[in-house]
């Protein structure tokens, strides 16, 4: 398995995390795409969310300027802001 597979199965990993933690809040992405589209719903969500997160910071050297978490934290937060 390659670093960049190692990294968006990382990511997936803490994409899933959040939408499961967001699940219970009406207003966000993950409960109105569950809503919407079911279960298979929340897969694609999960998997367009690490597709777009991979494409805009896979090339990032992390801890050097930007730390992943918090950098990922704000990015599904926008994108929870973005859909509202």
């Amino acid at each position: 398995m390659s670093a960049r597979d190692t990294d968006w199965i990382e990511t997936y990993f803490e994409v899933v995390t959040w939408i499961n933690d967001q699940l219970n809040n009406e207003d966000s992405l993950p409960h109105r795409q569950e809503c919407h589209k079911g279960r298979g719903g929340l897969y694609e969500l999960a998997e367009e969310l690490t597709d777009e997160f991979q494409k805009d910071y896979g090339e990032i050297k992390w801890g050097e300027k930007l730390e992943y978490y918090d950098v990922l934290e704000i990015f599904l937060n926008d994108k929870n802001d973005e859909d509202a």
